[in-house]
C-alpha cells in the first residue's frame, strides 16, 4: 500500500466506508451480543465508525510534506522541502468496550497513510474485529494489510517488543499502558 496513490488509498476507504454502511446492521448486532452492549448504544458506535472512515479518506488526500523557508544566514534563497512516509508495521491493542470504534481509530490511520497494522483486539470481544477484518479483505486491500492477531498476553508483549513493528497503538488502562511503553523499545507510541 506504500506505493499506492493517496487518491487510491483514499477511494479504499470510501469503499470500506460505504461497505460498513451496508453491514451496519450485522455488525450493530454482533457487537450487542458479543460485548453486551444495548443496540442503540451500538448503532451510535456504526455511525462513529462510518464518520471515522470517512475522516481517514479525507485525511490521506492531505498526507504530504511542506515548505520550510530557510530564507536566511547560509540558507538565504533557498526553501527546504519536506515530505512523510508510511512508517511501516503499526502493533494496535484495542479494548472491548467499544470494539470496532476503538479499533478503526488504529486502523483506517494506519490505511490512510500507506501502513500495515496488526490489530489483537479483546480476548473478550474479538470476532468484530475478525468480521471487520473480512470486509477489508472484501474491498481488495492486499494480503497483509490488516491482520487480526488472536493471543494471550505473553504474545502480545511479543508483537509489542518486535523490531519489525515501528509503532504501538494502545487503548486501555494506564497500568497496562505504561507497562507496554516500557518493554516496546524505540517504536513511536
Amino acid at each position: 500500500m506504500k506505493a499506492w496513490s493517496a487518491g487510491k488509498r483514499s477511494e479504499k476507504l470510501y469503499q470500506l466506508k460505504e461497505l460498513l454502511h451496508q453491514e451496519a446492521e450485522f455488525f450493530a448486532q454482533l457487537i450487542s451480543a458479543e460485548a453486551g452492549k444495548p443496540i442503540q448504544y451500538v448503532r451510535g458506535e456504526i455511525a462513529r465508525c462510518q464518520t471515522t472512515l470517512e475522516f481517514a479518506a479525507a485525511e490521506a488526500l492531505r498526507f504530504s510534506g511542506e515548505a520550510i523557508p530557510i530564507d536566511f544566514a547560509a540558507g538565504e534563497g533557498r526553501t527546504a522541502l519536506t515530505r512523510r512516509f508510511p512508517i511501516g508495521p503499526i502493533a494496535a491493542i484495542s479494548p472491548f468496550n467499544f470494539p470496532l470504534n476503538l479499533a478503526l481509530l488504529k486502523i483506517a490511520p494506519a490505511l490512510a497513510v500507506g501502513c500495515s497494522i496488526v490489530l489483537k483486539p479483546s480476548p473478550y470481544a474479538p470476532l468484530t474485529a475478525l468480521a471487520f477484518a473480512g470486509l477489508i479483505e472484501q474491498v481488495g486491500y492486499p494480503a497483509g494489510a490488516v491482520n487480526v492477531l488472536m493471543c494471550d498476553i505473553p504474545v502480545a508483549e511479543k508483537l509489542v517488543r518486535d523490531d519489525r513493528m515501528h509503532m504501538l497503538s494502545f487503548t486501555g488502562s494506564p497500568k497496562v499502558g505504561w507497562h507496554l511503553k516500557e518493554i516496546c523499545g524505540k517504536k513511536k507510541v
